[in-house]
């Protein structure tokens, strides 16, 4: 008997050698001819697979019940979508509870995940790039319509309460992904402009007089002048025939080295005067990342206070759900209180009462709170610590350990002097708001009694979140709550 045949006939005989109790491991099987049988096959229905408990069933419900014409309106009406919005925000926000950050995680994500393909309803798994379109393009222009409608069904689900709870807000920091190599800032592209303004005003002049033309930039020489000279020294050099050169041991005209100077100080301008538009009411910007501020993160592992590129990212909660976000590039929390109450009393109504922490103290935020008196503000003041210890309270220096008197709108200090209010200052912290400061002086207290008509000023200050100092600056205390400790 052959070696092929011998083998064919062990591989026949193999069940009376497994009932010898002979077990044969050198004979190898042919996997081969069973096909497809070893390969696993999914369900035809993938919500067999899925607990009645997942998250993504709450997930699917919950987006069922939303109002999605926020999101739909950013569709046209002409061509087909091949998903629906309602299927790719599913996808998405599974996407940000699982860490999936990027298009094509989640698109891994659908094809390999039962937990996508339910939300999918058996379409094919979309593409990177149709998902990166639908979060550019459509979610971001809606996304803050899509959170309070969320909102609005939790609040019919009774989960969230703004009669019940007030609205807690907090921020931190968080680094962008910039470059933190790549930094510009203002106050150096200012001198730097200022210098060339400097320069320009000396050397332009002579330089167009050496070669016959008329300056006529003023004060202030913009890159639109200088474009002008550099279109009168091409059309003269065209005129005289003069030709450009470069190389080694070639000399440049007069006109040539002019223009060159010319054009240098164009970009330059141009350069210093993007990056002052670009940095706006900050003090810095990343290169590659212009919307980040450089800021001092929470997170300094080197304990040297590093400057990061990042942003302050604000949150309000109401039952410990999440109502409204705001992203800014200011480096305090102060001038993101207004703008952030702005765009939450816009989307919800029922707002009562708004709880911060001392870093959100300020003269500003307490005159907005005062003119909608339907907001409690619930705030612990900076000095809330400090005004617990004796060297605080027995310093007669401070203002709040004064004697005041409402109707002539006067202090007076420990020796009986009376401070009076001797001036004004207007002083412009925000874009939406102004407030006037007055400054007092001492004067004797017979000299005081002819200043009857102190209290007929206008101009009145806040200073702290105190009752008694609230009264006194004709400044409602309904709206303002003092912090109280818990006993």
């Amino acid at each position: 008997m052959c070696k092929i045949t011998k083998g064919r006939h062990l591989q026949k005989c193999r069940p009376s050698v497994y009932n010898l109790g002979v077990k044969q491991n050198n004979i190898p099987l042919n996997y081969t001819e069973y096909g497809t049988g070893y390969q696993l096959c999914l369900p035809i229905n993938q919500e067999i697979q899925i607990p009645a408990d997942d998250p993504v069933r709450l997930l699917s419900a919950v987006v069922e019940r939303m109002d999605l014409s926020a999101l739909y309106s950013t569709y046209s009406e002409e061509g087909r979508n091949q998903y629906s919005p309602s299927v790719l925000l599913k996808i998405c926000i599974l996407g940000y509870s699982r860490k999936a950050i990027s298009s094509r995680a989640i698109e891994q994500a659908c094809r390999e995940n039962i937990k996508y393909m339910y939300l999918l309803n058996g379409e094919n798994p979309p593409d990177h790039n149709t998902i990166a379109r639908f979060r550019s393009k459509h979610l971001a222009e809606c996304q803050d319509q899509i959170l309070a409608e969320m909102t609005r069904v939790l609040m019919d689900m009774g989960e969230v309460s703004f009669a019940e709870s007030a609205v807690f807000i907090d921020g931190t920091k968080i680094e962008s992904v910039g470059n933190k190599y790549k930094f510009v800032w203002k106050k150096s592209a200012e001198k730097n402009l200022n210098r060339l303004q400097d320069t320009m005003r000396k050397e332009l002049p002579d330089m167009l007089k050496s070669l016959g033309l008329k300056p006529r930039a003023g004060d202030v020489i913009k890159a639109k002048h200088l474009k002008k000279a550099r279109k009168q020294i091409c059309a003269l050099m065209e005129k005289e025939g003069i030709q450009k050169v470069s190389g080694t041991g070639k000399r440049q005209s007069l006109h040539q080295k002019t223009l060159k100077k010319i054009e240098d100080w164009i970009g330059r301008i141009e350069r210093y005067t993007s990056q002052i538009y670009l940095c706006g009411d900050r003090s810095s910007y990343c290169k590659t990342d212009t919307e980040a501020t450089f800021m001092r993160m929470k997170e300094d592992h080197m304990l040297n206070g590093q400057l990061k590129p990042g942003y302050n990212v604000n949150v309000a909660t109401v039952s410990e759900y999440i109502v409204g976000t705001y992203v800014s590039s200011d480096r305090t929390d102060t001038k993101t209180t207004i703008p952030f109450m702005e765009k939450l009393m816009k989307s919800y109504t029922a707002i009562e009462r708004v709880v911060y922490d001392s870093g959100y103290e300020s003269e500003e935020n307490y005159r907005f709170f005062d003119e909608h008196p339907s907001l409690d503000l619930y705030v612990k003041p900076a000095n809330h610590e400090q005004k617990k210890k004796k060297k605080y309270r027995t310093d007669i220096s401070r203002r709040e350990n004064m004697d005041y008197n409402e109707k002539d709108d006067t202090y007076t200090c420990a020796e009986g002097k009376v401070l009076i209010k001797t001036g004004t200052r207007k002083s412009k912290h925000q874009p939406v708001m102004s407030v006037k400061r007055q400054y007092m002086n001492a004067l004797p207290a017979k000299a005081a009694q002819g200043k009857q008509n102190v209290s007929d000023q206008k101009a009145k200050l806040l200073w702290k979140n105190e009752a008694s100092v609230l009264k006194s600056q004709n400044i409602s205390t309904k709206s303002v709550t003092v912090w109280n400790p818990r006993s």
